[in-house]
């Protein structure tokens, strides 16, 4: 598999602005007969006008809660049933980084299997901020993903039809984003759906 075996692509979010205006609103005041009319002697005092002394307040910054407990380590990947049937059929190449489209984002784990001459399937696990990951989301859905929400995420899914030497297969690419967190996989000739499922529920959920 080459280093990566396709480019991948990916989501941004419009903001709604809200303005208002209020009235002016002129009082008015009918003078009951009791009142007493100010002869010309008199001088009516200004009423004094406090104003509250205003105080400069840190903002606390809008943190984003990120999953605890994320994967430390390629082996805890997935449950040994699903690891069996496909990234334990394949060679685990532990010293070849795994890029990912998102630019500063923080990787945590990354990981890369590969076995002949297509079947592979790599997966990286970072944390990034999250305009960042809506772009690349919104870039991935108008490339042709499929996206949807899940259970604490976002997942964006491509099936593509690939040869090699008149032998079909298919890479499956795939970005999921929740809290902070992204996980970026490619898998050609072999489904690891359940495999990043499972991954998906135990950072998540």
């Amino acid at each position: 598999m080459r280093k990566r075996i396709k480019a991948l692509v990916a989501v941004a979010f419009a903001a709604l602005m809200l303005s208002g205006c209020m009235p002016n609103a002129i009082p008015s005041s009918t003078p009951t007969p009791s009142s007493a009319a100010p002869t010309a002697s008199e001088t009516a005092a200004p009423t004094p006008v406090v104003t509250p002394k205003q105080t400069s307040q840190p903002v606390d910054p809008i943190e984003t809660n990120l999953p605890t407990g994320l994967p430390q380590s390629c082996d805890e990947l997935g449950t040994a049933t699903t690891r069996a049937a496909t990234v334990d059929t394949l060679e685990f190449f532990p010293d070849v980084p795994v890029p990912t489209i998102i630019q500063g984002a923080d990787v945590q784990l990354s990981c890369y299997w590969f076995a002949g001459d297509i079947s592979g399937t790599d997966l990286v696990i970072a944390t990034v901020d999250e305009p960042d990951a809506v772009i690349v989301l919104e870039d991935a859905a108008t490339a042709g993903f499929t996206c949807g929400g899940q259970n604490g995420y976002t997942m964006c899914r491509l099936d593509e039809p690939a040869d090699y030497n008149g032998n079909p297969y298919t890479v499956t690419s795939f970005y999921l984003y929740g809290s902070g967190v992204w996980l970026e996989s490619v898998a050609s000739n072999i489904d690891t759906t359940t495999f990043i499922d499972e991954i998906a529920a135990s950072i998540w959920q």
